[in-house]
């Protein structure tokens, strides 16, 4: 099979592309685009964005084709013993999953790109692409073909549509592992400081692949496409592609940011691309794939996000625990913790995760945030059950070597509770249950704990009395809505049992005015900072083109405002876990920090 891409007509935005088989028989042939692409769990439906689909045989002779359905083509060969099947696929989408091209940069995800035949997944192919002479690239975890420029080859269709690339004008950093090289590529300008940048990702990447040992790829690519907005990031087997705003680097907690988002994606090389939950791959590109364990294909990666950065020296332990305070933070303040459980969050991700409404705060949770959460706690747990002799780096490097380099296949979740067990020494199953399979709060207190550590609300004293807060900020307003903040002010959701839902403001509201005086950008927040909680204020919105007027008491946000601080006294074995797991001593853990600042994180795989 050979697929060349053409992206000649870049102001088009339009990529003429072509399958070519060889030594065809007289059978139908079905040629079908995926649904989906594995580490972004929504159906697609890539074929929407093809048109101009022909298919001519032997000397450019037509075939005969039709669409069996949706993205299923079924050719007749006849007695042709060649198929080419062309079409040209809209490239004009700015994210991790679909493609980008225009006169200065192309993105390739090759969801709508590379349609596979059916029945030959697990033949190998190859790839040309055709590109401006001036252009750089393309960069892309592909095999390039020795002595033909632009041309790479896939051993199967997993891998094809497992690498994306880039080419254009990108800036190139390199560095080298243990021998193997790696790129960090990035397409378009901003606020980037390229040379840091460069040293942070080595090493965050030398840290990662320190827990396994051995690198599994040749080659690494960190293909970063630069734009208006961050669109997060989305784990290939031996490269990732990241979205991320251009002016997204400053100040330093947006950098934090960026760096957490490279981690987070190049653990997932070990992580779901290898140690993989069961069915996880091969996979079924026609329909959704459920399982219960995203929250540890997700979850326990966006933990090791922030543990790799610490051990790497990229944050200070102060940044670490905030990153992971924002995290407790974040569960506290969603309602959805109560209906909805872990593994069910896992399983639901494909009607409920990817496809978010007005009430979805209030029915589901994130497993990338629980999953996170969960993935702390069973660490910490471990090393104090095991005085500190074990951990979470040893559960994963275990699963990796069995279910990844001799079993080659996915784990079942019985099989990682029962390795966990194993490991710790004692019965999880407790934990797990807790932790997965209810809605009962997380134990995180009592997880911090272990490693001397807990978290202080800043609303109120801890319960224990153990931790003092530096800085008791005031009480601070709230309305219980999330706001669509464009050219009008539109609510786009209301927390059950919040000011806003008791008065009656209802998603899709768009308000107008508050106490008779029209909105202008940033009242809102002006008006919850300067305005104690028990004040009412009179709002007035469009609702369906009616003006409608309610009374709004403003209520007490949540006692959420936390840091993670030490605890007033520490074991010596909690001493020891809190300097293995964060790498400084407990007694040099800042105690006076700021409480944590709220902020949203786009997370795509």
């Amino acid at each position: 099979m050979r697929y060349t891409v053409s992206a000649l007509a870049a102001r088009t935005h339009l990529l003429d592309v072509e399958l070519a088989l060889q030594d065809v028989g007289p059978d139908p042939l079905q040629i079908c685009f995926p649904a989906w692409v594995p580490g972004h769990y929504m159906i697609e439906d890539f074929a929407g964005v093809v048109r101009g689909e022909s298919v001519v045989g032997d000397g450019g002779k037509p075939l005969s084709w039709r669409k069996v359905d949706k993205a299923t083509y079924e050719i007749r060969p006849g007695r042709s013993r060649s198929v080419k099947f062309k079409f040209q696929s809209w490239a004009y989408d700015k994210s991790v999953h679909r493609s980008y091209l225009d006169d200065e940069r192309f993105t390739l995800n090759g969801g709508h790109v590379f349609p596979y035949v059916v029945g030959r997944e697990r033949q190998p192919s190859t790839v040309v692409f055709r590109l401006p002479d001036h252009w750089d690239g393309p960069y892309t975890g592909l095999e390039p073909v020795a002595g033909e420029p632009r041309t790479f080859t896939a051993a199967d269709y997993d891998e094809l549509l497992d690498c994306p690339a880039i080419a254009g004008h990108p800036h190139v950093s390199q560095f080298a592992i243990d021998g193997v090289p790696h790129y960090l590529v990035i397409a378009g300008r901003g606020n980037a400081p390229l040379g840091l940048l460069a040293q942070d990702v080595e090493k965050l990447s030398r840290e990662a692949a320190g827990i396994f040992g051995k690198l599994p790829y040749k080659h690494y690519h960190y293909l970063v496409d630069l734009s208006t907005s961050r669109g997060g990031g989305l784990e290939h087997r031996n490269s990732t592609h990241c979205m991320l705003g251009r002016w997204g680097f400053h100040p330093r907690t947006s950098y934090v940011d960026a760096l957490a988002l490279f981690s987070h994606e190049f653990f997932h090389t070990w992580n779901v691309k290898r140690l993989r939950p069961y069915p996880l791959g091969p996979f079924d590109y026609s329909s959704e794939v459920r399982t219960p364990l995203l929250w540890f294909a997700e979850g326990v990666t966006s933990y090791y996000e922030m543990i790799v950065l610490r051990r790497a020296g990229c944050i200070t332990p102060r940044e670490f625990l905030d990153l992971i305070g924002r995290e407790v933070q974040r569960l506290s303040l969603t309602p959805g913790r109560c209906f909805q459980t872990l593994e069910s969050s896992s399983e639901e991700t494909w009607i409920k995760f990817y496809k978010k409404g007005p009430h979805s705060p209030n029915s589901q949770i994130s497993y990338y945030n629980k999953g996170c959460i969960t993935g702390m706690l069973l660490d910490l747990e471990i090393r104090n059950r095991t005085k500190n002799k074990k951990s979470l780096d040893d559960l994963m490097r275990r699963m990796y070597e069995k279910y990844w380099r001799k079993l080659d296949r996915g784990f079942l979740p019985g099989e990682l509770e029962e390795e966990a067990s194993s490991l710790a020494g004692s019965d999880l199953g407790e934990f797990f249950e807790r932790a997965l399979r209810s809605t009962r709060e997380l134990e995180i207190q009592g997880g911090l704990a272990h490693a001397g550590l807990e978290v202080a609300t800043l609303d109120k004293e801890p319960p224990t009395g153990e931790v003092i807060p530096a800085v008791k900020p005031e009480p601070l307003s709230y309305l219980g809505i999330g706001l669509s903040l464009g050219k009008s002010l539109v609510v786009e959701n209301v927390i059950e049992g919040g000011p806003a839902a008791e008065a009656g403001l209802t998603p899709g509201d768009e308000i107008l005015a508050v106490d008779r005086m029209r909105l202008v950008p940033g009242r809102i927040e002006s008006l919850l900072a300067e305005t104690p909680p028990g004040k009412k204020h009179t709002f007035m919105v469009d609702r369906s083109g009616e003006l409608r007027e309610f009374d709004v008491v403003l209520g007490r946000r949540p006692g959420v405002s936390i840091s993670i601080r030490p605890r007033k006294t520490a074991g010596a074995l909690q001493k020891s876990v809190c300097k293995s797991w964060m790498k400084t001593d407990w007694s040099k853990v800042d105690r006076t920090s700021p409480p944590v600042v709220q902020r949203e994180r786009d997370r795509v795989g």
